[in-house]
């Protein structure tokens, strides 16, 4: 399958929607056009959109374009700029702190140290 054969989703959550009501929804991307479902105008390819749950399923499927549904749009890209420095310095590990793995060696060593005494038991008996 080459490049134009290729499917391409309809569109791609990129961040969160704020709405008039102080509701939060996911944002989405348009990956080709769409139909708003509400007026029916066209949401070109990149536009930010929200979707609405159909009556009787839970997963929002029913695309709505910024002129019928206007928000407030944070990327996820700025959402993760504004981590906070503590949980920055908590998720980066530190140069000083590093691992320290142990050679295949050691491992037997341990291995046979802990576990030898037992081994030599079943071997005798058999």
């Amino acid at each position: 399958m080459n490049g134009s054969e290729r499917k391409i989703g309809i569109s791609e959550i990129v961040g969160t929607a704020r709405l008039k009501t102080g509701e939060v929804q996911s944002a989405y991307r348009a990956l080709r056009q769409l139909l708003c479902a509400r007026c029916g105008n066209v949401i070109k390819t990149d536009d930010y959109f929200t979707r609405k749950p159909l009556s009787g399923i839970s997963i929002p499927l029913s695309p709505r374009c910024r002129a019928c549904v206007p928000f407030e749009l944070t990327l996820v890209e700025e959402a993760e700029k504004k981590t906070s420095e503590l949980l920055k310095s908590l998720l980066t590990p530190d140069e000083k702190e590093t691992i320290k793995t142990r050679s295949d060696e050691e491992t037997e060593e341990k291995f046979l140290s802990r576990l030898g005494p037992a081994l030599e038991k079943t071997r005798r008996k058999k």
